[in-house]
């Protein structure tokens, strides 16, 4: 087995004498699992944070109303049912 917690309990099936083992097998394989979902965590915050600058409230639904246009005609021409 090549998990690190073999390999700080000191079990005798985990063979870290072979520095391929130790180095490939144990420490780079074991190591994709803390470093990839590290790195997407970090893509994610910058896109979040770059998607909500601080100190920028989002606005209210009034506020948003009084901005905007008024309602486009829908391509879909839709009707209201009585």
């Amino acid at each position: 087995m090549t998990f690190a917690p073999e390999w700080l309990t000191g079990s005798p099936n985990l063979v870290t004498s072979n520095p391929i083992y130790l180095w490939v097998y144990l420490v780079f394989f074991n190591g994709l699992w803390v470093v990839i979902p590290l790195i997407l965590l970090y893509e994610s915050w910058c896109d979040m944070q770059s998607e909500t600058p601080a100190g920028k409230k989002s606005p209210t639904v009034k506020t948003a109303a009084k901005l905007s246009s008024p309602p486009k005609q829908s391509r879909y021409n839709l009707r209201k049912r009585d």
